[in-house]
């Protein structure tokens, strides 16, 4: 019998940790018409390039950065996993609290905006917890799209251009969100 993660007999916690930028110092930099060897503002480039990854995944409600997610889920049985995250990358390991490894059926693996599905190759009898790690996000420059790393750039040199007027602050936040709108999840579970 299945059994669907959203019954109320069930509890997940999740905990993230980001595992890759895609858009690196130089190409800030290159954005901000900084020389690669003006490294003076590096440190703080890095962060603003963390706040504009958080802003615009913010907004879409997706990963952008590539990011291991380990989700624990209480009195679970069954064989059937939904997980609320969008832009899934894949599963790294299914366990429970005696070390047993379970495996994904990858024939009944649906992915959606915002929130993937699966169905285990075999049962699990109720455990505390059973525990799921797994990536969302994108991996390399091959998948990530140019209309993402758009946005973040502008957002970069939006928080880097602080004596910018506010109009044009209002316009550089007007055109990251039309670029990023394409991407936004849409939440229909």
């Amino acid at each position: 019998m299945s059994n669907i993660l959203q019954s109320s007999n069930e509890e997940m916690t999740t905990s993230s940790v980001v595992t890759t930028y895609q858009l690196r110092l130089k190409d800030a930099k290159q954005t901000l018409r900084l020389t690669l060897n003006q490294t003076y503002d590096d440190d703080y480039i890095n962060r603003l390039i963390q706040a504009a990854y958080g802003e615009c995944e913010d907004f879409i409600s997706k990963d952008i950065a590539l990011t291991t997610n380990t989700t624990q889920i209480w009195d679970f049985s069954g064989d059937y996993i939904r997980l609320p995250k969008g832009n899934y990358n894949n599963v790294v390991s299914i366990t429970d609290t005696d070390s047993n490894t379970y495996t994904m059926d990858t024939t009944t693996l649906r992915v959606y905006d915002d929130y993937f599905e699966f169905y285990l190759t075999s049962s699990v009898p109720t455990t505390d917890p059973l525990t799921v790690v797994y990536q969302t996000g994108y991996t390399d420059d091959d998948t990530f799209p140019e209309n993402i790393k758009r946005a973040l750039e502008i957002k970069v040199k939006t928080y880097y251009d602080v004596e910018v007027d506010n109009y044009s602050n209002l316009k550089s936040t007007d055109a990251a969100e039309r670029l990023l709108r394409p991407y936004m999840a849409s939440q229909m579970y």
